[in-house]
């Protein structure tokens, strides 16, 4: 069953045109690693804050912003992940 699952994840037409396209493979890649990089670097400065450091920087302010940063870079990670997975799912 899970053969059959990672065959059909394999032939979805995503997973073909990241293997085919070599410039499609390393954008994709880049986006992950700077989607990482944004839900990292949103959540280390809000959780500073809320540690005490940096106390002349309200809370509320930073806070929406960030959590609204780190929330979209989980998600980039996720599917950009998703994606580079789909392109050998056996492995």
């Amino acid at each position: 069953m899970a053969a059959e699952l990672f065959e059909w994840i394999a032939a979805a037409p995503p997973a073909v045109a990241l293997r085919r396209s070599a410039l499609l493979y390393i954008v994709v890649n880049a986006a992950h690693i700077l989607s990482i990089a944004l839900l990292i670097g949103a959540i280390l400065p809000l959780d500073l804050r809320l540690m005490g450091w940096f106390p002349s920087v309200p809370l509320a302010v930073i806070g929406p912003f960030l959590s609204a940063a780190a929330a979209t870079g989980l998600a980039l990670a996720i599917v950009t992940g998703t994606l580079l997975f789909s392109v050998r799912p056996a492995e």
